[in-house]
């Protein structure tokens, strides 16, 4: 799955506005809570997972790491 998004550019923004496109149509679904809390917190992972774009350091030009990614890789 992440190979097929490579090409797209997915960075915090695009990972909180599809995790809130998501959540919508999850409450607009009426799912179950024991179901709904499940898949909001397995399409929280995914998304960041999905992530291939670094956050940029508050006021500079140093990168943070990915998540699950150590610092100075």
């Amino acid at each position: 799955m992440r190979a097929r998004h490579a090409p797209f550019r997915i960075g915090i923004a695009e990972r909180d506005r599809w995790l809130e496109l998501m959540t919508a149509a999850m409450d607009e679904a009426a799912l179950p809570e024991p179901a709904g809390d499940f898949l909001k917190a397995l399409f929280a992972q995914i998304a960041d997972f999905m992530r291939n774009q670094a956050a940029p350091a508050a006021g500079g030009f140093r990168l943070n790491p990915l998540p699950g990614k150590p610092q100075g890789s």
